[in-house]
């Protein structure tokens, strides 16, 4: 489940990527099909893939680095949350059953 979800989501981020290559966007139906899908909304910025050591090229990531983590840190920071509260009230339970049989 965690597999398919890391996938999913992978596949979704890039989707919703700025692509200036041709063709742009993802193959998200590959070998089925041969169609290239892209969102248009370019939520995230492009990552420069050429001349990766030049100084223009680590600027430019360094840039899309920053704002895909201002965009996905308080998704992280939400989930993390609902997680840990998720999993208090779990304890809380178990802890509350304990007290029950004992």
């Amino acid at each position: 489940m965690a597999c398919t979800i890391a996938y999913a989501s992978h596949l979704l981020m890039d989707w919703l990527g700025a692509d200036p290559s041709q063709p742009a966007g993802i193959q998200a139906l590959w070998p089925l099909s041969d169609r290239w899908f892209i969102s248009g909304v370019n939520l995230f910025p492009y990552l420069e893939r050429r001349e990766m050591l030049s100084l223009t090229s680590i600027l430019i990531n360094l840039k899309a680095i920053a704002e895909e983590v201002a965009i996905m840190g308080p998704l992280v920071v939400i989930v993390a949350a609902l997680r840990a509260r998720t999993a208090g009230r779990a304890r809380r339970a178990g802890q509350a059953k304990l007290r029950i049989e004992n």
